[in-house]
C-alpha cells in the first residue's frame, strides 16, 4: 500500500499479573494529522489510588491514559525539513468534501493524482518557508509547526483495554 511506510507499530511490553489486567505498551508512528484523532480515546481502566492521584493532576485531560508523544519542538528544523523533502506524508485517500466528519466518495485516479501533486507542492513550499525562517534565525518551536502536516509522530501508549480504540480506528470512516 502506497504511504504504508508512514505507519509503524511495535509492541514494547506486554504483561499480565495474576490479579491484574493485561497491560500492553506500543510504540506507534503515524502521520501527525492523525494524532488529534488518537488523543480522543480512553485506554486505561484501572480502579486504584494511582488513578485517583492522576485525577488530581489532570494528566493530559484523561486520568486513565498513559502516553508520551514526540515533540516537533525537540527536533532540529534542518532534520524535519530534510524529512519533508525526502518523504512527505501524503494522505492515503482523496475523497469528496461533504457535511460531517467523514469524506464522501473517493476521487477517481486522475483527480486523486492531481490532489496528491497539490499536496506535495504544499509540502515543498512549507519546507522552503521553514528553511527561510531558519535562515533568519527563527526558533524551531514556531518554524517546525509549518512542517507538521507533512511529518509523522512517534507515540508510546500503554493501556489495559484496547477494544474501543481498535473498533474506532479500524472503522472504514476513520481517517
Amino acid at each position: 500500500m502506497r504511504g504504508a511506510e508512514h505507519y509503524k507499530v511495535r509492541v514494547i511490553a506486554d504483561s499480565q499479573g495474576e490479579f491484574s489486567p493485561r497491560l500492553t505498551t506500543f510504540e506507534l508512528e503515524y502521520p501527525r494529522y492523525i494524532h488529534a484523532e488518537c488523543k480522543t480515546h480512553r485506554l486505561l481502566n484501572i480502579d486504584s489510588p494511582a488513578v485517583e492521584l492522576l485525577e488530581e493532576v489532570a494528566l493530559m485531560d484523561d486520568p486513565n491514559l498513559s502516553r508520551n508523544a514526540s515533540s516537533s519542538r525537540a527536533i532540529p528544523t534542518a532534520k524535519l525539513i530534510a524529512r519533508v523533502r525526502a518523504n512527505p506524508v501524503v494522505p492515503l485517500l482523496w475523497a469528496a468534501n461533504r457535511p460531517g466528519m467523514q469524506a464522501g466518495e473517493a476521487f477517481d485516479a486522475e483527480k486523486a493524482e492531481a490532489a496528491e501533486r497539490v499536496w506535495r507542492r504544499a509540502a515543498m513550499t512549507a519546507a522552503d518557508h521553514a528553511q527561510h525562517l531558519l535562515d533568519m534565525g527563527a526558533h524551531k518551536q514556531w518554524v517546525n509547526r509549518l512542517l507538521e502536516p507533512f511529518l509523522t509522530i512517534r507515540v508510546v501508549v500503554t493501556a489495559t483495554d484496547w477494544s474501543n480504540f481498535f473498533a474506532l480506528r479500524r472503522h472504514p470512516d476513520a481517517q
